[in-house]
């Protein structure tokens, strides 16, 4: 496989991996770790079943405020060689009535993007450090922690500072098979401009995701810590 085409696929995983939105803010304390008062979910990233990167998602109280920091590290290699990187951060700071600021930055294989925004009134504005764009609230940033963007139809993809249009559908409950754990979990298909499989548990906690990249290949988000976070 060529490194352009390697790189071609995992750009559209990452265009897809980072989603949330909701009418009505939907946040919860975080309950993973009581004694630091942060909640961690871990997920491995497949390509067909060779691993490619992680992805974690940390959620945290401070005062009235929720912090959600989210990171992404992949790494593709060829006969030992790395041949394709992305690195992905962003931290989310939330109130009682929805997003209120937002800072990304991505290193794509060297291409460097970065995204800052907050809540202007009844609008989220945000710079990609060209052009300036705002949006009416609800906004929620592609960051893919929160169920409740299953009832939106439209997200900020904070790779690309533009807003996408999704159609979301609940395809019912069944059981998912993790690394360490079977839970009973909720099924939605996205359509649009995003094109994916995601699953949440009964709690809201997102579980897995998958989709096809464009030569067919499977690409899969796997929680990896489900089981400890199964017991809290």
């Amino acid at each position: 496989m060529q490194p352009h085409h390697i790189a071609s696929q995992t750009r559209l995983l990452l265009l897809t991996v980072l989603l949330s939105a909701v009418c009505q803010t939907v946040i919860s304390a975080p309950a993973a770790n009581p004694a630091s008062g942060v909640e961690l979910r871990q997920f491995d990233i497949y390509r067909e079943d060779k691993p490619i990167g992680t992805h974690t998602i940390s959620r945290s109280m401070q005062d009235d405020l929720v912090i959600v920091e989210a990171r992404t590290r992949i790494s593709v290699r060829l006969l030992g060689f790395e041949v394709y990187r992305f690195h992905y951060t962003a931290r989310e700071t939330w109130d009682a009535t929805g997003l209120l600021q937002l800072v990304a930055s991505v290193d794509d294989d060297g291409e460097q993007i970065s995204l800052e925004g907050e809540r202007r009134g009844d609008r989220f504005v945000w710079t990609d450090g060209e052009t300036e764009h705002s949006h009416a609230m609800p906004v929620y940033p592609t960051n893919h922690w929160n169920i409740g963007v299953t009832a939106q139809e439209t997200v900020l993809n904070t790779l690309t500072g533009r807003i996408n249009t999704v159609t979301i559908h609940n395809e019912g409950e069944e059981t998912l098979e993790l690394a360490d754990i079977s839970l009973p979990a909720t099924r939605y298909r996205y359509n649009g401009q995003l094109e994916l499989l995601s699953w949440y548990d009964r709690a809201g906690h997102w579980l897995a995701m998958r989709f096809n990249t464009e030569d067919g290949s499977t690409i899969r988000y796997q929680c990896s810590n489900c089981r400890s976070l199964a017991s809290l």
